[in-house]
């Protein structure tokens, strides 16, 4: 029996599969088809690479707050990586709410990509560490959690902290807010702190 040829315009799944086989491709796939994939541009990772770059100017309305027991740093951010055209968002594994009050994890992209390493910006006076300190802190001290369910479910910053002058009600999401990426922590989830290469 003659072996049947495909026609030439014909796409069979086995293509579809072989298109499929690259790894960034489906990296590629996947981001442009998500619903944040809008945020992930050039101008996204500007602002990240910028606010990294800045992030040890300290904001004197944010040294003036002086914690009773904690204290208040602003985190670096991881940047997102870029694979062709495309700006890869930085993922978290955060803890998500089950119906049945179980709780499981869930690899998702957010707006607070902050990295353990951070500025102390300020600290109690009797604190052995002071503003511009560059510290690690523990994974417990930027945790994020998720509220809500369904589609109106939103990524929280544990201990995120805004001044209260700011009027603001949520922790801002814009990388280029003076008011981004402060968290108010224990003195025990600062885990080490860095030596200055000056």
């Amino acid at each position: 029996m003659a072996k049947k040829h495909k026609p030439a315009n014909k796409y069979t799944i086995l293509d579809h599969m072989k298109e499929n086989q690259d790894p960034l491709a489906k990296q590629t796939m996947i981001a442009q088809s998500n619903i944040h994939a809008f945020k992930y541009s050039e101008e996204y990772a500007t602002a990240v690479a910028n606010y990294n770059k800045n992030v040890t100017t300290l904001d004197p309305d944010y040294v003036n707050v002086i914690p009773t027991h904690d204290i208040l740093v602003r985190c670096f951010l991881h940047e997102p990586e870029k694979f062709g055209e495309v700006i890869m968002p930085y993922k978290q594994l955060v803890p998500v709410p089950t119906k049945s009050g179980v709780g499981s994890y869930e690899e998702l992209e957010s707006d607070f990509p902050y990295r353990m390493k951070a500025i102390i910006v300020s600290a109690p006076e009797s604190n052995s560490l002071k503003s511009g300190d560059i510290v690690v802190l523990s994974r417990k001290a930027i945790q994020m959690n998720v509220i809500g369910t369904g589609p109106n479910r939103q990524i929280i910053v544990d201990q995120g902290f805004v001044h209260p002058d700011s009027n603001l009600q949520e922790l801002p999401t814009d990388p280029t807010s003076k008011h981004y990426g402060y968290c108010m922590v224990s003195y025990f989830e600062i885990k080490a702190k860095l030596k200055s290469n000056e």
